[in-house]
Parts: C-alpha cells; sequence; structure tokens
C-alpha cells in the first residue's frame, strides 16, 4: 500500500515538473515572439530579420514558428531581399496566420506575381483593392505605378498615385512617376487626363523639366481646349525646341500646332528638316496623317481664298517639302495627297496666282506610276490632266484622242498641255497631233496649234508647216505670258542636250532661222 502510494507521488510529481516545464517553454516562446512583434513594429526591417532568423529554431509551436516566418517574410518583402522571400513563404501554413498576416502575406504574393506577371497581379490587386491598398507600403506604390506604366494600364498607374497622394501627404513623391502616368495617357491619346497630370506637375514640380512639360501641356491643351497659358508665344516656345528638341514628339507637336493654327508656310520651313522617311518615323511623323492634312486645307473655302498663293506654294514646294519617295505614303495617303493637288490647280482661283503652279504639275506627273488611279477620280479633274494620264500610264492612244476633244470644248488648261505632254518622245507627240483630224488653227487652240508647228520645223518637216511666222511671233513675243507654256516646253522638252535651254539660247536660235529663211526681223 506504501508502495502504491509513493509510486503515484512520484508519477504527480513528475507531471507537475513536466506542466511547468511546458508551460515555462510555452512562456519563453511568447516571449520570443512578443519581442520579435515589438522589434519589427518599429519599421526596422534588418532588426526584425536579424532577431527572428537568430531564435527561430528555439521555437518548437508550429502556430508560432509560422507567425515568425511571416515576420521575417514581410521584413524580406520590407528589404526588397527576394532572394529567400518564396522559401519562406512556403514554409508558412496560412492557416496559423491571423486575418491581417492572412492579409499582408496575400500582398507579398501579389507583389511577387508582379515581377513575373505584372497583367494578373494588377487585376488581382484591382479585385481585392480595399483589402490591399490599406496595407501596402507607400515605398512599393511606385513600384506598381511603374508595372502599371509598362503594360499600359494608365488608370491603374494613376489610381495608386492619387492612393498615395492622399493617404501618405508626408510622402516624397517624385515628379517623375506622376510624369510616366502623363505620358502614359498621352500615348494612349486620352488627351484630358494626361493635360490635368502635365498641369498638377506644372503647378507643384516647377523646376522638373519645365521646358518638357510646357511643350506637352501646350500640346495637349491645344487638342482638348483646355484654355491654359504657360507661355506667352506658343509657337515661338515649340519653334525653339526643335532646334535642340529635348523629346521626340516636339516635332509632331509642332506640326499638330501649325496644322492646328493653319500655319501653311511654317509647315513647309518645318518640314525642310525633316528630309528622308527614316526621320519622319524617328520624330513618329505620320506622312499618311500629313498628306490627308493636305488633302482637307481646300476645304474650307474662306480660308483658301485668303491663303491660295500659299497653298500653292506648298504644292509648288512638295518635292522640297517631304523630301522623301511618294511611294512610302500608302495607297490612300497618296490619293489625298494627289487628290487635293488635282482639286486645287483645277480651280479658277488658282489661275490668278503668279505662282507657277504648272510645275508642280510637271513633278507629279513624272511620278504617275506612283500614284493610284483612285487620285483621278475627281470631278474637278480636267480633261488635260486626263489626256496625260491616259497617254503615260494607260497608253491608250484611242481614249487620248477623245479626251483631247474635249479639253478643246472645254477650252480648260489647254495653255499648259505642251509642259504636260513634256515627258513624251516628240515623234509620238506629233504622231498624237497629226493622228487628230481636222486640225486647224482656232482661237482656242492656236498655241497648240504652234507647238505643233514647231515640231514639224524641229524633225525637219518645213513641208507641212502653214504659218512658220507664226511660230517666230510667238517665240519672240516672250514677255507675253501666253507664250510661256512654249519656252517652258523647251526647257523642258529637249532631250537631246545636257541642260535646258534658256531664253537667250532660244532668242539666237531664232535669229540664225530668220537668216536660213530670209524672214526680216519685226
Amino acid at each position: 500500500m506504501f508502495r502504491l502510494i509513493v509510486s503515484v507521488l512520484i508519477l504527480a510529481s513528475f507531471s507537475l515538473i513536466s506542466s511547468l516545464a511546458a508551460t515555462e517553454e510555452k512562456e519563453e516562446e511568447m516571449g520570443i515572439f512578443l519581442s520579435a512583434v515589438s522589434i519589427c513594429s518599429k519599421e526596422n526591417p534588418v532588426k526584425c530579420a536579424s532577431f527572428v532568423k537568430k531564435n527561430l529554431s528555439r521555437v518548437k509551436s508550429r502556430k508560432i514558428t509560422d507567425r515568425l516566418l511571416f515576420l521575417y517574410a514581410e521584413s524580406l518583402f520590407k528589404l526588397g531581399n527576394t532572394t529567400h522571400l518564396k522559401e519562406t513563404i512556403r514554409q508558412i501554413d496560412i492557416e496559423n496566420l491571423t486575418s491581417t498576416e492572412k492579409r499582408k502575406l496575400k500582398l507579398i504574393e501579389n507583389y511577387f506575381l508582379l515581377l513575373e506577371n505584372p497583367q494578373k497581379a494588377l487585376q488581382e490587386f484591382v479585385k481585392n483593392w480595399d483589402n490591399l491598398i490599406l496595407i501596402i507600403p507607400p515605398e512599393k506604390i511606385p513600384v506598381y505605378v511603374e508595372q502599371a506604366i509598362k503594360i499600359g494600364k494608365c488608370k491603374i498607374g494613376l489610381k495608386f498615385i492619387s492612393h498615395l497622394l492622399s493617404a501618405y501627404p508626408d510622402f516624397v513623391l517624385t515628379p517623375k512617376s506622376v510624369f510616366r502616368v502623363a505620358m502614359c495617357f498621352y500615348r494612349k491619346e486620352d488627351f484630358k487626363s494626361a493635360f490635368r497630370l502635365f498641369y498638377r506637375i506644372y503647378l507643384l514640380y516647377p523646376t522638373f523639366k519645365p521646358g518638357l512639360i510646357k511643350m506637352y501641356l501646350i500640346h495637349t491643351s491645344l487638342l482638348t481646349g483646355e484654355n491654359v497659358k504657360v507661355v506667352t508665344n506658343p509657337e515661338k516656345f515649340l519653334f525653339s525646341l526643335t532646334l535642340a528638341p529635348p523629346s521626340k514628339d516636339i516635332f509632331k507637336i509642332y506640326l499638330d500646332y501649325l496644322t492646328k493654327k493653319f500655319k501653311i508656310l511654317d509647315h513647309m520651313l518645318f518640314m525642310k528638316g525633316i528630309k528622308t522617311v527614316e526621320l519622319a518615323k524617328k520624330y513618329r511623323i505620320d506622312l499618311n496623317k500629313y498628306a490627308t492634312l493636305l488633302f482637307n486645307l481646300h476645304i474650307p473655302y474662306e480660308f483658301r481664298k485668303k491663303n491660295e498663293k500659299e497653298i500653292v506654294y506648298l504644292f509648288y514646294n512638295l518635292e522640297k517639302l517631304f523630301g522623301l519617295n511618294l511611294k512610302q505614303l500608302s495607297k490612300r495617303g497618296r490619293s489625298y495627297l494627289f487628290a487635293s493637288l488635282i482639286d486645287f490647280l483645277s480651280y479658277e482661283d488658282a489661275k490668278r496666282v503668279k505662282i507657277p503652279n504648272q510645275t508642280a504639275m510637271y513633278y507629279i506627273f513624272f511620278n504617275l506610276k506612283s500614284i493610284p488611279k483612285e487620285a483621278f477620280n475627281s470631278p474637278n479633274l480636267d480633261s488635260c490632266l486626263k489626256l496625260v494620264y491616259l497617254l503615260k500610264v494607260k497608253k491608250d492612244l484611242q481614249e487620248a484622242k477623245k479626251t483631247f476633244f474635249k479639253a478643246l470644248k472645254e477650252k480648260k488648261g489647254l495653255n499648259f498641255l505642251p509642259l504636260y505632254l513634256s515627258n513624251f518622245d516628240e515623234t509620238n507627240i506629233l504622231r498624237f497631233y497629226s493622228g487628230i483630224e481636222n486640225f486647224e488653227p482656232a482661237e482656242n487652240n492656236y498655241l497648240n496649234y504652234v507647238f505643233y508647228e514647231l515640231l514639224l520645223y524641229r524633225n525637219g518637216e518645213y513641208d507641212k508647216i502653214k504659218d512658220m511666222k507664226g511660230v517666230f511671233y510667238q517665240l519672240n513675243m516672250i514677255e507675253d505670258e501666253d507664250s510661256l507654256p512654249i519656252v517652258n516646253y523647251l526647257q523642258f522638252a529637249v532631250k537631246r542636250r545636257k541642260k535646258p535651254i534658256d531664253i537667250a539660247t532660244i532668242q539666237r536660235w531664232m535669229l540664225k532661222i530668220r537668216k536660213e529663211l530670209n524672214i526680216a526681223s519685226r
């Protein structure tokens, strides 16, 4: 009996000792955990990580171990140490964490995902916005902004920045982050949002890239109609930036500004600096849109009436203006460009302009092979232009003859016909003229008749010449505007000489002809 009592007492004492030891162990583990919480709450992730790593092996409780591992993972996250972070997260049993710790762990996992798959990570973050945005450290928000911009999610980037500015007013947000979001909207052509952000930068960060911000503000305000004045003379300011451009966008912006203000001559001066297609691409200039712009220039009647000289001058300098192979334009762009030019040169108003616009047409028809036939469907296309198209491109002599008779009837552009035909072989031109029945001198086609006889002389077919005096008479009237097409023809068409014939040479040649034919001078 006595032995039984002793055994029970011994067992009870052992149980008590074990219980006391376990309690002491639990208290020690809880002490470690509470110390870790205290250290980690002081926003010193280095000390937090060091303490947890040092004391983790002393803890046997699974629940406390998981909570310590979470604190360790959170400190690594704050430090940006991703090397051991993934492995640490894998060891954690999420069921042993509190609801707050679970949300924080989800944020850390989302951050990892952000670096690997930003689109999916941002989708998940937005889906759990209310839970995650309240616990994300402010210093991590710019990283989310950057990733959102990279995949073109401008509105999400703006949402992060708005939260950062409102929730952490003391946080020093670099203007670069706001600028990148503004540029994201700008590239997406959401100019209203871009304008608001550029304007915020202009007001809050006056020393941040002031020239660049003013440039984008001018452009976005121009496109959105927002009334904001950041410089006294926007045109002069933008032009100064093109001389030493801080951004590739300046050329496109300056061009847009000139377009909006209908600064036609400035367009031409500006485009002289863009001499190749490669440069145009570099400076983000859409040449097809520019061709469309030219196409639309003649539509506002009042504008055309006031600026016809500028417009014709623009077309006259077409080759210098673009400085590129017209084949680089899209088919639609070429159609727009040439339809515009043909339309304008068909206007009666254009004939009053002193600039020799027929030279621009000469250039165009020199490049006819690169022009789609749709460009010739304009109702304003006169018969002379169609005639050249039929002869050079279609090579349809029969249809050309019909068109020529129509041109005679319309009395449109006949004085320029010799110039248009100057690209052709002279023998073929003679063949064309001689193939027209009843081709007699008439008031409405006299210059063409003279031109025909001049070609007969050039080919030595003197017996067919009916009015040689008329030929010389016309050629001597150099100062007369009506004879200029023939002079122009001689300057362009004489292919047997290596250089154009000037007026003085023509006059000397005429004197020699007079002597040969014994024709007295007038």
